[in-house]
């Protein structure tokens, strides 16, 4: 037979090429789409298991932050028990003088002028000193002068008895000023404690 009349007929195995190839980059697109999907789950998946542990993170920090307030606040109450127990002395002394009577006494003069007065300072019944109206400043300093002349120190606890008659005009003025004057006292005096008395109270009608 001549090599001339040989025909070979290709075209059922192109077909079967081709169907081939189809299918095979078919489930390629189909793994590649899978492979996708799974990726995403997977990161979706991470996103909120990070997203949880942050926020028990978060949670863990505020209980920490709990639990250190809490132990500073107990560290300051053992603190102050402690102070307290320090300053047993300086207290029954401070009780010991306001029951004999020899505690410190502020009394609120008025004056007969109009808006005039001045602060009368006792120690027991005898009169240290008398402030006249002024700045709250120059008060302040005539009264810590006052306290200092009495033989009273930082240390000590100081119970006052400030007195006063409501009924007079200008009281309620001069008490605001008188406020401010304490003040001033307990930043050096921290010890230092007041109570008030109005006369006026006890007055028959």
């Amino acid at each position: 037979m001549n090599k001339r009349e040989i025909i070979l007929d290709f075209t059922s195995l192109l077909d079967v090429i081709m169907i081939i190839l189809f299918f095979f980059i078919l489930f390629s697109h189909l793994e590649t789409e899978d492979a996708k999907l799974a990726l995403e789950a997977a990161q979706q998946n991470a996103a909120e298991r990070l997203e949880e542990a942050d926020k028990k993170l978060e949670e863990a920090d505020k209980l920490f932050e709990e639990a250190e307030k809490k132990e500073q606040e107990a560290d300051e109450k053992l603190q102050e028990a402690e102070l307290a127990g320090d300053r047993q002395g300086e207290n029954v002394e401070g009780i010991t003088d306001f029951s004999r009577n020899m505690n410190v006494r502020v009394k609120l003069k008025m004056a007969k002028a109009a808006g005039d007065w001045s602060l009368l300072i006792f120690k027991g019944d005898q009169q240290i000193t008398e402030i006249p109206k002024g700045e709250v400043s120059s008060m302040s300093g005539e009264f810590l002068k006052a306290l200092s002349d009495m033989g009273c120190t930082e240390e000590d606890t100081l119970l006052c008895v400030y007195v006063y008659d409501a009924a007079q005009a200008g009281t309620a003025s001069a008490d605001r000023n008188i406020q401010r004057i304490f003040d001033e006292v307990k930043k050096k005096y921290r010890h230092f404690f007041y109570s008030e008395l109005d006369t006026s109270l006890f007055e028959e009608e």
